[in-house]
């Protein structure tokens, strides 16, 4: 008689969630990473810092925005040079894993500290999930693998006769796991903050958001502004793929399709809203979906791929340097800690003694400390006066036509009609704006009216839309709509309307 196995509680299952043994290797490709990343943004900051993050420049702290004042401390210019030095100094030994854990928490707190000083440039949503992600790095062993720590430790250890050389420690995986509910959450929470925001669910947002500049050239943005209901459909797409995130993004069969869509997603951000660093930041993050099962199938493949293209791997192990000869000193091991120290704090006092050297704000010139350009006075005086009553103008943004609508969006643009067609003109405004009357004018080529109909628009509103059916008997020819407002005309587009009319049926539906 056959037995039935029994399934394992829930408990069980949440201790294998949290505890299986695993070899870290998702953790030690994204400490490797992640420090380099920020490598690229901090680094050439340290020029500025002083002028950045300390008392002698001028600093933005995030909790002043909420009233409270000196919420973290502000120190002087050799100071924060010194303890910038320091980050930068710690993310390069947590990427080569040298110290491991004292440099990941360094990271952590010094990133912290600066992002929260200066809320104007440093401040962002990778740099929060980045200092999240560096604090689980800290607790977690990810200098086991491919780390300074690990070859000083390997090369400690006597292996027995007929042990292999290379043995990989397992840990539990639950700093691997909160990373992955840590980005999970971080989808889910966007999500619920987008079903919040009627700009994202309208398309409007994405479609200001493409024209901007405000991150790095976009040179697809443009582009996709000029599709508002593909960003339409794109953002829906996004807000339902970050919902079930959470729920499916785990090893599984949906995981082969969540993550690639999420890898998508983020390489369109870099070509539409020019983002650099988010980007890479999440797909770091991504490595931690993977365990190392999926990582020995990965090195399975390469082997394979490898020995059918002999030759070619062979040249380049040749070109590669090899370190296998190189070993620590007996007595390295045990100076390994004081000799990083050592070497942070040369480096700390180097780069304190060179930016004194540099003299950012010429306090040691034979002339003297730089002085103030003073401003222009007719600048100075707009600046400090009230602000001016927006222009009409400024309150529109784009006039569109087409003849049919998805989600209040035109999704046919069209500068050639036929008669017996419903010509929409769809009339993009910018807020805030107040509750308005809009005029929509259809003139024939000699500028004379050929009819005229107007709406409120509301102060809430994104878009106005106009709806003009085209009548057999309208005459061939070029037209024009002109969007009127305080009897103003704000916007014109141009559109033909040709010879040949639609079918009856057509034009009915």
């Amino acid at each position: 008689m056959r037995t039935m196995e029994r399934l394992p509680s829930w408990r069980e299952r949440i201790e294998g969630f949290f505890f299986a043994e695993e070899v870290p290797v998702a953790l030690a490709l994204i400490r490797i990473l992640l420090p380099v990343f920020m490598l690229t943004m901090y680094l050439p900051r340290w020029r500025w810092c002083r002028e950045l993050y300390s008392l002698d420049g001028a600093p933005s702290p995030l909790a002043d925005g909420y009233g409270y004042l000196n919420f973290v401390p502000e120190f002087s210019g050799p100071v924060v040079v010194g303890l910038f030095t320091l980050m930068l100094v710690a993310f390069v030994t947590s990427a080569i894993g040298w110290m491991t854990r004292v440099s990941l928490f360094l990271s952590c707190v010094l990133l912290t500290y600066f992002s929260m000083l200066d809320s104007a440039t440093s401040l962002a949503k990778f740099t929060v999930i980045t200092c999240h992600m560096l604090l689980l790095l800290a607790v977690s062993p990810c200098g086991s693998l491919w780390s300074v720590d690990a070859w000083i430790k390997g090369r400690r250890r006597t292996n027995w006769p007929g042990e292999s050389p290379v043995v990989y420690q397992k840990f539990s995986a639950w700093p691997r796991r909160l990373i992955q509910l840590h980005i999970a959450l971080v989808y889910f929470g966007a999500a619920v903050t987008k079903m919040n925001t009627p700009a994202f669910l309208s398309g409007d947002q994405l479609v200001f958001w493409t024209l901007t500049h405000i991150n790095f050239e976009h040179p697809a943005g443009e582009w996709f502004s000029q599709y508002p209901a593909v960003l339409f459909a794109l953002g829906y797409i996004t807000l339902i793929w970050e919902a079930v995130f959470p729920f499916a993004a785990w090893k599984s069969s949906f995981r082969n399709f969540m993550l690639p869509i999420g890898a998508a997603f983020h390489v369109g951000t870099l070509f539409t809203l020019g983002l650099i660093l988010f980007p890479a930041v999440m797909f770091t993050s991504y490595l931690a979906f993977f365990d190392d099962q999926d990582f020995a199938w990965l090195s399975q493949r390469w082997r394979k791929l490898s020995r059918r293209h002999r030759a070619m791997f062979a040249s380049i192990t040749r070109a590669l340097p090899s370190f296998s000869g190189w070993q620590p000193r007996p007595g390295f091991a045990a100076a390994s800690g004081w000799v990083w120290g050592i070497a942070a704090v040369v480096l700390v006092g180097a780069s304190i003694e060179l930016e004194h050297w540099i003299d950012p704000y010429g306090l040691r010139r034979p002339q003297g400390p730089y002085a103030l350009t003073p401003m222009d006075p007719a600048r100075v005086e707009m600046m400090m006066t009230a602000s001016p009553s927006l222009r009409v103008e400024d309150k529109f943004f784009a006039i569109d036509l087409g003849t049919t609508t998805l989600g209040g969006l035109i999704v046919d643009r069209r500068t050639t009609f036929r008669p017996g067609q419903n010509l929409i003109a769809q009339c993009t405004l910018v807020q805030p704006h107040e509750d308005m009357w809009i005029e929509c004018e259809i003139v024939d080529e000699d500028n004379r009216l050929v009819r005229s109909y107007g709406q409120v628009a509301t102060r809430e509103q994104f878009r106005a839309n106009f709806s003009q059916y085209l009548s057999p008997d309208m005459a061939p020819g070029k037209y024009a709509v002109v969007v009127r407002n305080r009897r103003k005309e704000v916007l014109r587009r141009g559109f033909t309307v040709l010879g040949d009319s639609v079918p009856e049926r057509v034009a009915a539906n």
